[in-house]
């Protein structure tokens, strides 16, 4: 994948995280993601099954959800990405 379309991907997946659009969100992703969240955390270990569930409680309102791209930090796997 080119570096504008995982560009242009990354920044679909914030357009669809800020505004809670849960099945955007999936659709978007690989069908192996996974988000490993620590279980003492309170939406850690499955008790939360979307973004919006375990965000909505922090970011309540617009702004709060507002991503901006150039201070967030992705982790990508060593090696080279598969096709979407």
């Amino acid at each position: 994948m080119s570096v504008e379309k995982n560009r242009k991907l990354l920044l679909s997946v914030f357009n669809a995280i800020e505004q809670r659009n849960d099945q955007r969100f999936s659709e978007l992703l690989h069908s192996d993601f996974e988000i490993h969240w620590p279980p003492s955390l309170p939406y850690g270990e499955g008790k939360s099954k979307t973004w919006t569930e375990t965000w909505d409680p922090f970011q309540p309102t617009e702004l709060e959800r507002r991503m901006d791209p150039l201070h967030q930090t992705v982790l990508l796997p060593a090696g080279p990405l598969p096709d979407p």
